[in-house]
């Protein structure tokens, strides 16, 4: 992976290391909607 500051992003460089990523991340993600004071308390990095 190649570091970016730019929003604290990376790039693959490695083409299938990215797709077996990106299917993790699918599996495994969990995703739901936070109320603006819920995202307003949660910790910035």
């Amino acid at each position: 992976m190649n570091a970016s500051t730019e929003h604290r992003l990376g790039r693959f460089t490695d083409r299938d290391l990215a797709g077996r990523w990106f299917s993790h991340r699918q599996e495994h993600a969990v995703l739901g909607l936070l109320s603006a004071q819920e995202n307003q308390r949660r910790p910035r990095n």
